[in-house]
C-alpha cells in the first residue's frame, strides 16, 4: 500500500477545500465588497457631500465600519444642519448586508452634539 493512497483518494476534496479558503480570504480581506473597501467607499462619498454643500471646510468625518461620526467646530447651526444632512443623503441607508451608512453621530459641539 502506497502511503500517499489517502492523499490521492481525497484529493479533489482537499483541492475544494483549498479553493474554498483562498475564495473566502479574498472575499473578506481584498474584493471590493470588503468591509474595508466599503468603509474608504463610504467616507469618500460623504467627503464629496461635505465639500458640494461647502461644509468641508470645518467639518470631519470618520468612518467606524457604516456608522458615520460628524465631528468639528460648526460655525452656526445652520452649517451643522447642512453638514449633517449632506452626510445623511451621500450614501443610501442600506444595512448590514447591503452596505450603506447605518448611522451617523453627531459629535460637533452646541445644541445637539456634545459640549
Amino acid at each position: 500500500m502506497n502511503r500517499l493512497e489517502p492523499l490521492i483518494r481525497y484529493r479533489a476534496w482537499l483541492i475544494s477545500a483549498g479553493v474554498f479558503i483562498l475564495f473566502a480570504i479574498w472575499a473578506a480581506h481584498l474584493s471590493p465588497w470588503s468591509a474595508g473597501a466599503l468603509e474608504a467607499r463610504l467616507e469618500a462619498r460623504a467627503q464629496a457631500a461635505l465639500e458640494r454643500v461647502g461644509e468641508a471646510g470645518w467639518a470631519e468625518i470618520s468612518m467606524s465600519g457604516q456608522r458615520l461620526v460628524l465631528s468639528g467646530e460648526p460655525p452656526s447651526d445652520a452649517a451643522r444642519e447642512r453638514a449633517l444632512r449632506a452626510v445623511r443623503q451621500a450614501d443610501w441607508a442600506g444595512g448590514m448586508v447591503a452596505g450603506g451608512i447605518t448611522r451617523v453621530v453627531d459629535a460637533t459641539p452646541g445644541e445637539n452634539g456634545d459640549e
